[in-house]
């Protein structure tokens, strides 16, 4: 009787195009869905998977064929073919370093067309550990467009600030207590200057 792996490994060549594409071992390329992110995503059959679930099926097969996968730990593609699902081109990686060899493959320019030189490249550190990179110069026009745009203004300060502070609160500094309350009653002069008289009306402790 054949063993539940044997068996696993003829379905996944089944729903495979197995195919050279560049790497020193021919890739297994799915045939069946695609996720968004161009991996293998779908259920496998009941006699496997008696839940029932979708699972990313390369880190089934490698689960199924090599072994355990490391808390924790991505598993990087080799080939570079996301949709590859040959467990052979597989291999457990840190999320930096799985970061680290996708910066060195991955498109030369951003979405908007500036080239990743050097210069025009910063890399910071995503909030699940990973090392990111991102176009400096699409950086700097954004952050311009929101200086210019969308940055709170002090004399706008939202009014719920400002009752908060004159009733003594610390929610915001006196500054911007001043100008909150000048910009709403008209009375900043024209070079934005607030009028002395409005600071009697603030309670800044």
């Amino acid at each position: 009787m054949r063993n539940a792996a044997a068996e696993f490994h003829d379905w996944l060549l089944s729903k495979c195009s197995v195919e050279e594409a560049g790497y020193t071992t021919p890739c297994w390329m799915w045939q069946c869905v695609l996720c968004k992110s161009g991996y293998a995503h779908a259920p496998i059959p009941v006699r496997f998977n008696p839940t029932k679930r979708k699972y990313r099926i390369h880190r089934q097969a490698y689960i199924r064929l090599v072994g355990p996968v490391p808390d924790g730990l991505p598993l990087d593609h080799l080939c570079r073919n996301r949709s590859c699902v040959n467990p052979r081109h597989l291999e457990p990686v840190t999320v930096t370093e799985n970061t680290r060899r996708g910066l060195g493959i991955t498109d030369t320019h951003c979405r908007a067309g500036h080239e990743f030189t050097p210069e025009n490249t910063t890399l910071y550190t995503s909030k699940w550990g990973g090392l990111c990179r991102q176009c400096r110069t699409c950086r700097n026009a954004y952050m311009r467009d929101w200086q210019r745009n969308f940055r709170p203004s002090r004399a706008t300060a939202s009014p719920g600030i400002v009752r908060t502070a004159i009733d003594g609160g610390s929610d915001a500094s006196p500054a911007v207590v001043y100008a909150a309350v000048a910009g709403r009653s008209g009375e900043l002069d024209e070079g934005g200057v607030m009028d002395s008289g409005v600071h009697s009306q603030v309670n800044t402790r």
